[in-house]
């Protein structure tokens, strides 16, 4: 057991439940520097960059994530989301559909991708993408 990464991680997870997101972030930046390829650390980490509105860093998280891990379809959806944030709608569509076609249950990616969609004005596709959304959440 590695005890610097549990230490951190366990920390990190303590203050997000204590409603102190700076304090997580930090623990999330030491656990980093402790596990700096570990696509579980660079999601937690891109989240609180995204709650934080910090879409940069967010985006370079989560690509650093799918660069280690590219069957992560939460990564996946997580970088679309802040593409989408972004306004890059066709980066997004791109992210989206490799979460999906990953995990076909994804409802939070298909309903993004139904968004995205709309955004570019693909109306048909859009409609599709959020029938699958209400699909796997009824």
């Amino acid at each position: 057991m590695h005890f610097e990464y549990w230490r951190h991680r366990l920390r990190a997870r303590l203050f997000e439940w204590l409603r102190r997101p700076e304090a997580a972030l930090d623990e999330y930046r030491r656990l980093l520097a402790v596990a700096p390829r570990d696509p579980w650390v660079l999601n937690a980490l891109g989240y609180h960059h995204a709650q934080a509105r910090n879409w940069s860093a967010a985006s370079d998280a989560f690509e650093a994530a799918l660069e280690i891990d590219a069957a992560n379809a939460d990564a996946w959806f997580n970088s679309g989301y802040v593409r989408d944030q972004l306004a890059d709608r066709a980066g997004a569509i791109t992210a989206f559909r490799h979460a999906v076609d990953l995990a076909p249950a994804h409802d939070r990616a298909w309903y993004g991708l139904g968004m995205a969609y709309a955004g570019e004005g693909r109306h048909a596709e859009a409609v599709e993408a959020l029938a699958e959304a209400a699909a796997c959440n009824p």
